[in-house]
């Protein structure tokens, strides 16, 4: 064994705040979280999670960080490609129940270590909020779960596909019903993404109606009475209903979205 090196952690203690460091850290206590690389070869390393002291003795043992704990890291081999695979075992928020997780995410040619960061802070973030841990995935690829930019967001809102109708309802001895009805196809494949469709339409308050199914969020609006013949349900073509509803979800959406749910719901098992 040639020469090790030591990539410190920072507030690993503090919720959202983990921050596994490739540089210099600041010293919070008598004992520092950190992963020991012990170099092998020019391509070749042990990986130890542990903590070490301000004299540089280094202890081996499981890093807490809030509601997780990363046991093991190792680097893997095959054809040409490698990849680390990270054990962590995750706590409930009243510590009652534990579960284990593995994560697995690329080593890119110029990380002697994992970046856990965004998915250390997420995971917490899950569990603080109440989240069951019998949900999570027990095998999760990092470089699958991932965050939607806003120019991205913009795109799925343009690329939406509305139909208009109109529709009434007849009562004997009243005024009649009628109503705006859209039907909003083409969503984006992520169930994240949809809720947060809904989620500003229902935050306009300019819609009477609005629930999601498997392929389509359907909506009513402009309800009325009249004392006027009803009509069973007709399409319309009306680009200012389409307008109406594109601009409810432009207008709110940077407000309602945030990565750090987008993220954790890409960390259950249903999130496709």
């Amino acid at each position: 064994m040639q020469s090790s090196k030591i990539f410190y952690i920072e507030k690993a203690e503090k919720l959202g705040k983990f921050n596994l460091s490739y540089g210099s850290a600041r010293w919070y206590g008598c004992l520092m979280p950190c992963i020991r690389s012990e170099i092998i070869t020019k391509e070749d390393y042990i990986l130890t999670p542990g903590y070490q002291t301000k004299k540089g003795d280094f202890y081996p043992c499981p890093i807490s960080a809030c509601y997780v704990q990363i046991t093991s890291v190792e680097k893997k081999y095959e054809n040409y490609n490698s990849w680390f695979l990270v054990k962590i075992i995750v706590f409930s928020s009243t510590f009652e129940t534990s579960k284990e997780l593995i994560i697995k995410t690329k080593n890119n040619l110029s990380n002697e270590i994992p970046n856990l960061n965004i998915f250390v802070n997420s995971l917490n973030r899950y569990v603080d909020s109440k989240n069951s841990i019998s949900e999570l995935r027990e095998f999760i690829e990092i470089e699958h779960v991932s965050t939607t930019n806003p120019t991205r967001l913009l795109y799925h809102i343009n690329n939406l596909k509305i139909k208009n109708f109109e529709n009434s309802q007849s009562r004997v001895g009243k005024d009649n019903y009628f109503w705006s009805e859209s039907e909003i196809r083409n969503l984006p494949a992520s169930k994240y993404i949809r809720n947060l469709l809904v989620r500003c339409l229902e935050k306009s308050k300019s819609f009477d109606r609005i629930s999601i199914g498997l392929d389509m969020i359907y909506i009513e609006y402009d309800r009325d009475s009249a004392w006027a013949p009803s009509h069973g349900r007709k399409e319309i073509g009306n680009e200012g209903s389409n307008f109406l509803i594109q601009d409810a979800i432009k207008i709110n959406i940077l407000s309602e979205y945030s990565a750090s749910d987008e993220i954790q719901y890409q960390l259950k098992a249903d999130f496709l």
